[in-house]
């Protein structure tokens, strides 16, 4: 990935999602990125969707950022383990108000697709999507899916597959090819509509659609490979929204309740257009102020991302 990536560049978009189009609600994030310095704390990069994770805890050796939700540009420190102790810091020391009340709302009345996707084929209309099996693009299918864990939850829920808009002829032949033509969903087709009609959803932690359907309380499933070490970008939200049983956080721990929680916080990294943006950057940041920080060069990160 090119370390000259920026918000809303179209080079940018192509690298990552080809020529599907991004919906344009995206671009009202672009206001909150101009506001995100080139720098963190000690002189750290602060870089655009570049994962990396030195496993050097607890240095810290960056700060990315992406846009989530169509909603949210979500701050990141280069760091499993910090990335998801944060979330859990908020999620345990944040009572819920206003904000976090009026974000998660606004999510349930206004998310949309983050791509530009035809509304779902009448033949579907009828057909059972209380269970959907949404899976992730062709460049990581490999990586995250375990089909033992996905055979189980098609055969005990009788669930759908979507395909990701991302998916090329090839795997959708595969794909349909074990599961059955009745049982799939084109990836020209959107996905959130298919969500909205689900009770179950199964994901792997790369995609933001079993995010949304948890704050629409859904159950969701996860069907990554148990692999040690491997993240993904909301990766440290799903251990601590997804993964953890209720009653970890209190009583009255439901995904909505850890969803309001994140949302209140001022120090989550979650940026939206009902941030004040500069004083919730400096909170973030402050955040891990008290641990080591390291500069990393261009060719460190260079060879990271390119592992």
């Amino acid at each position: 990935m090119s370390l000259d990536d920026n918000f809303g560049v179209a080079s940018s978009h192509f690298f990552k999602s080809g020529n599907i189009p991004q919906c344009d609600i995206s671009q009202q994030l672009k206001d909150i990125v101009s506001q995100i310095p080139k720098n963190g704390p000690y002189q750290t990069n602060v870089e655009y969707d570049v994962w990396y994770d030195m496993r050097d805890y607890p240095k810290v050796h960056g700060y990315t950022y992406t846009d989530v939700l169509s909603t949210f540009i979500m701050l990141r420190c280069a760091s499993a383990r910090h990335s998801s102790e944060l979330i859990d810091h908020v999620i345990q020391n944040t009572e819920i108000n206003d904000r976090g009340i009026k974000i998660y709302n606004h999510l349930l009345e206004h998310n949309v697709d983050k791509y530009s996707l035809r509304k779902i084929r009448r033949k579907f209309d009828d057909t059972n999507l209380d269970a959907v099996v949404f899976l992730p693009g062709n460049n990581i299918y490999d990586d995250i899916v375990d089909l033992d864990k996905v055979d189980k939850f098609v055969e005990e829920n009788n669930a759908m597959i979507k395909f990701h808009p991302l998916t090329p002829e090839v795997l959708e032949t595969k794909v349909t090819k074990r599961y059955g033509r009745d049982r799939v969903i084109s990836s020209k087709f959107s996905g959130h509509e298919v969500m909205e009609k689900a009770k179950v959803v199964a994901v792997g932690k790369n995609s933001e659609m079993g995010l949304i359907s948890a704050l629409k309380g859904k159950s969701v499933f996860l069907f990554d490979k148990e692999v040690e070490d491997r993240v993904y970008t909301y990766t440290h939200l799903y251990d601590n929204i997804i993964v953890k049983e209720f009653g970890h956080y209190g009583e009255n721990d439901t995904y909505e309740t850890r969803l309001k929680k994140l949302f209140s916080s001022k120090a989550s990294g979650m940026l939206s257009k009902f941030s004040d943006i500069a004083v919730e950057i400096n909170e973030y940041f402050e955040y891990y102020m008290d641990y080591p920080h390291v500069a990393t060069t261009k060719v460190q990160m260079e060879s990271l991302v390119n592992d």
